[in-house]
Order: C-alpha cells, then structure tokens, then sequence
C-alpha cells in the first residue's frame, strides 16, 4: 500500500503500474504510474505531487528497514545454530554473509514526479 496525505485526508493509488512510454530514463530509474481516483477538483496538483514523492520515499525507507530487520534475524539465528553446534572453527558462512550485507552500499532512492494531471472521470494520473 501506497497512502499519500492530502490535507486531512488519506488516499491510495487504485492502480500503480511501470510506465511504458518510451523515453529519457536511465538504466538506474523505474518510471511508475500511479492513479488516484476520487480526488477533489481542488487538489493542488504540484503539493500533491510533492506528497505522493514523500510517500514513495517513506514506503522505500520502510522497505529498507524490514530488510535489515530480516537479515539480522537471519544471522542471529546461525550464531544460535552455531552455539549448539559448539563448532569452534569453520562454521556457515552466515557471518560473511552479514558482514557483506553491512559493507554493501544503501542505494539512494530519488522519487520525483515528472507531471500530475487530471485523466477525466475524477481520477488524477501522477508520472
């Protein structure tokens, strides 16, 4: 889920699909649409573009944080295989593993709306 404050409301995208139009986007960029139905006629479409980027923003920080909370769960359980082993030496590589996860480098995510426009029939499409 997707929830984007506007105001004192809350919404959800009906539909977010990968924009399939061609052009200008890196190899490192996933162009997105999203669609907003019900909005009001009043919405201030560059504040709701400026939302929708933050909301993106929070679902990925959130993402990213359930990942470490997964992958230091993982290594804590092999120090527990490891203790009940009572292997010495050797052992999994579940410690190179964590210590690999904490070098890799956090990727920046950059959200940023290129246009909100209202597609008709009370429903706004945000690229």
């Amino acid at each position: 889920s997707l929830p984007v404050k506007i105001g004192d409301a809350t919404v959800e995208p009906a539909d977010i699909a990968i924009w399939e139009e061609e052009g200008s986007v890196g190899a490192e960029e996933v162009p997105l649409e999203l669609l907003f139905t019900g909005l009001p006629k009043t919405v201030d479409e560059l504040r709701f573009g400026d939302s929708v980027a933050e909301a993106v923003q929070e679902r990925l920080q959130e993402f990213r944080r359930e990942e470490f909370r997964s992958q230091l769960a993982k290594r804590k359980e092999s120090k527990l295989r490891r203790r009940k082993s009572a292997e010495v030496e050797g052992g999994d590589d579940g410690e190179e593993k964590w210590r690999g996860y904490l070098r890799k480098p956090a990727a920046q995510a950059k959200p940023r709306v290129v246009s909100v426009f209202d597609a008709g029939t009370k429903m706004r499409k945000v690229l």
